[in-house]
């Protein structure tokens, strides 16, 4: 009898193990975020619309890319930080991450903006 109880604790065990390791698996996703400086010699209101046209087809990508879970672009406020652009997303995985690069709507979108930039900085980690 009393192997019984023990082995039904050691699976009950098991099967919240497996079930941990499932759950925690897929509450990993990965987070995307991208900063982008537009060259200097840019005037302001040209910068605002290169800015502006940007966000709105990255923005589209939404409607497009199903891979992608969450996508925000920001400008920004703080005049005394060198990056103009921020580009924050979420996707399930870093193929996910590569999906979405090569995608040939994101490709266009970013070629837009690419001619205007003086520098651009990426990290993806686990959340």
């Amino acid at each position: 009898m009393r192997q019984i109880y023990i082995a039904k604790i050691a699976y009950t065990a098991k099967i919240y193990y497996f079930r941990h390791k499932i759950i925690n698996k897929m509450h990993h996703m990965v987070k995307h975020i991208v900063l982008f400086k537009i060259k200097d010699d840019i005037q302001a209101d040209d910068k605002q619309v290169i800015m502006t046209t940007f966000r709105d087809d990255i923005l589209a990508l939404r409607n497009i890319i199903s891979c992608i879970k969450d996508i925000n672009v920001g400008f920004n406020i703080n005049p005394d930080e060198q990056w103009d652009i921020c580009l924050d997303s979420t996707f399930e995985t870093l193929d996910d991450v590569r999906y979405y690069s090569k995608h040939p709507q994101h490709v266009m979108a970013a070629g837009k903006l690419k001619p205007h930039l003086c520098g651009r900085s990426c990290v993806d980690f686990e959340i």
